[in-house]
């Protein structure tokens, strides 16, 4: 027997919620499917909303894997924020946007971010991807990330003085 449910407010937190679209250009919302036979395994997915709703046509696309869409984009995420050219661009935007950060401090940040990423929070990893990421737009043949580079300031801004991300980089710096 098989059951589908739509994922709620009470459920594991879904990374990518919202910002996945398929190559239709339909969002596509986190679901699961718990199969009795494998003693109630929950089995993740992001399906296409019109599929959810309507079912299978020539419009859907279908579903596909949250486990291993949600693990591609975190590890562009982790490369992105090693990245030279990232940490440039985000650097060159934040000096354009204050002068209260140099640009060590902005290199720490993000590279800290990168290497304390596995033990966060769910909704804490959320939280940065929706800041990060504007669209994660699935094509017949590849997964492309549309970062969202204000969000990416927002990031680095938390980061400042008496802030949670400085004692986090101050740690780092005396370690």
């Amino acid at each position: 027997m098989r059951c589908v449910k739509a994922l709620t407010r009470n459920s594991p937190p879904a990374l990518l919620r919202g910002l996945v679209y398929a190559p239709t250009g339909s969002r596509m919302v986190p679901s699961y499917t718990v199969k009795t036979k494998s003693g109630g395994k929950r089995y993740r997915y992001y399906a296409d909303l019109k599929y959810v709703r309507y079912g299978t046509s020539a419009e859907t696309y279908g579903s596909i894997n949250a486990d291993q869409l949600e693990g591609i984009v975190v590890q562009q995420v982790l490369q992105a924020l090693q990245s030279p050219a990232s940490i440039q661009a985000v650097w060159d935007a934040v000096k354009a946007a204050t002068k209260e950060l140099d640009e060590s401090h902005v290199v720490l940040a993000m590279r800290n971010l990168g290497a304390v990423w596995a033990s966060l929070f769910p909704e804490e990893q959320r939280r940065i991807v929706n800041l990060m990421i504007r669209r994660v737009q699935i094509t017949e043949d590849a997964i492309e990330i549309q970062w969202h580079t204000p969000g990416w300031q927002s990031l680095v801004g938390e980061f400042q003085p008496n802030t949670i991300g400085a004692e986090l980089a101050e740690l780092a710096e005396s370690a």
